[in-house]
């Protein structure tokens, strides 16, 4: 016995005929025509759906292949209820709230990825089908992306070519699955993300795995991830702006002085110190807009910091040195200690 099961609309292609109470009849459109309808109506209430067929297989047959799916009887179908989360709503609200746009790509029919859309906020006015994009080329397909959030009955393959029409955007693409049929798109992506409930498939092509199957572990990532960018950045700036006025400040010193205005050992402390002072920054406090929407990393903005901090740091530098040679007419250690608790001083100012 073959047994088939698949997509209401692709198994009424390889049906010829259909049970009927205890009765055989032949498929006809009109059958088919009302099959739809009601499979249609099932999906607008969310529920997936397969239809089942079958057929007495060829005992003399060396094996099974697809062309022996044709000619079968439609035995019913298997309707599937998959009741969306109470925090997805809310999850994905946050998600927008933070500048990131949330679209479903599914292999399921459009009512029922338009069903689920309206039940966590999602315009549903549109939906692209597979059918849809293979018609396209990648130039509209990369027009259309931007425009249209559902995607219903696409295959492995499509899913593939949205992700990458939106990362030829120039967007940031995630891409969250735990089917085999996901697996090509979660590679794909820039953050491929699996739960751990999913297959072994999906799972080993993710980038990041939940151990909870909830969207508000993403919008909390986001969160996170943003909080973490933002202290980098802060790191970054203050160690180059720190490290810049340093090396103008020793410049000059060294041309002007007889002398080394920092031993090795003063120098090495001095940088420990700096950076036990920034120690805690990883836990630092972020302002609201960092967190916001997202940021990129912008080494302008990291070079236009060190310009105008590092020449300020070197400043007070440069008034210790004139202070210390000319009002207290300093010897070699008395310089070195004076500027090396100035210097720490002003670098722990940055830091604050």
């Amino acid at each position: 016995m073959i047994v088939t099961k698949g997509a209401p609309e692709a198994m009424l292609d390889v049906c010829g005929r259909m049970t009927k109470g205890a009765s055989i009849i032949p498929l006809d459109e009109l059958e088919r025509r009302r099959i739809l309808a009601f499979v249609e109506m099932k999906a607008s209430e969310g529920l997936r759906c397969l239809a089942v067929a079958v057929r007495a297989a060829d005992l003399n047959a060396q094996a099974l292949t697809t062309d022996d799916e044709r000619d079968l009887l439609l035995a019913g179908f298997c309707f599937f209820a998959d009741p969306i989360k109470a925090s997805a709503g809310n999850a994905i609200a946050r998600l927008a709230q933070q500048g990131v746009r949330v679209k479903i790509l599914s292999g399921d029919s459009p009512a029922v990825v338009a069903h689920v859309a309206r039940g966590v906020g999602i315009d549903a006015a549109r939906v692209l089908t597979g059918a849809e994009i293979a018609k396209m080329s990648e130039s509209a397909l990369g027009v259309i992306v931007q425009q249209v959030d559902l995607f219903a009955r696409l295959a492995p393959g499509q899913k593939v070519a949205v992700v990458r029409a939106l990362t030829a955007t120039g967007s940031t693409v995630g891409f969250m699955g735990d089917g085999i049929n996901d697996a090509a798109a979660i590679k794909v992506a820039d953050a491929g993300i699996s739960v751990d409930s999913a297959t072994d498939v999906a799972r080993a092509a993710a980038d990041l795995i939940l151990l909870q199957p909830d969207l508000r572990v993403l919008s909390d990532g986001v969160e996170e991830g943003r909080r973490t960018h933002a202290n980098i950045l802060k790191y970054v700036r203050m160690a180059m702006a720190s490290n810049f006025g340093n090396m103008v400040s020793m410049a000059i010193a060294s041309a002007v002085l007889p002398f080394l205005p920092l031993s090795p050992v003063q120098v090495l402390l001095n940088n420990m110190i700096y950076d036990v002072s920034e120690a805690g920054i990883p836990f630092d406090r972020v302002d609201e807009i960092e967190t916001r929407e997202p940021h990129v990393w912008d080494i302008r903005q990291i070079y236009r910091f060190m310009l105008v901090m590092g020449p300020l740091s070197s400043a007070f530098d440069i008034a210790t040195f004139v202070i210390l040679r000319s009002a207290f007419s300093a010897d070699v250690l008395t310089f070195q200690t004076g500027w090396f608790f100035e210097s720490t001083i002003t670098q722990i100012l940055v830091v604050l």
